[in-house]
């Protein structure tokens, strides 16, 4: 979603087999129909901060979302 155009899968395929490939593919497609994505184009780059609307604002949410994560154990 940050705009890679590449994914490292030489662990994943050693370990699975590559048919595990299509195990993949229909895992991501699943994912991009479920979130409204018609294409891994259309995804990819969406969460990069030049193309938010509000930076600061999804900074400061993430920011309150690590606070509030961090409790007393």
């Amino acid at each position: 979603m940050t705009g890679a155009h590449c994914i490292q899968l030489g662990s994943v395929l050693q370990k699975n087999g590559i048919d595990h490939v299509t195990t993949l593919c229909d895992g991501l497609a699943a994912w991009l129909e479920k979130h409204e994505y018609e294409s891994v184009g259309q995804m990819r780059g969406s969460m990069n901060f030049t193309r938010i609307p509000d930076p600061k604002a999804l900074s400061r949410a993430h920011y309150m979302h690590l606070l509030s994560s961090w409790g007393s154990e």
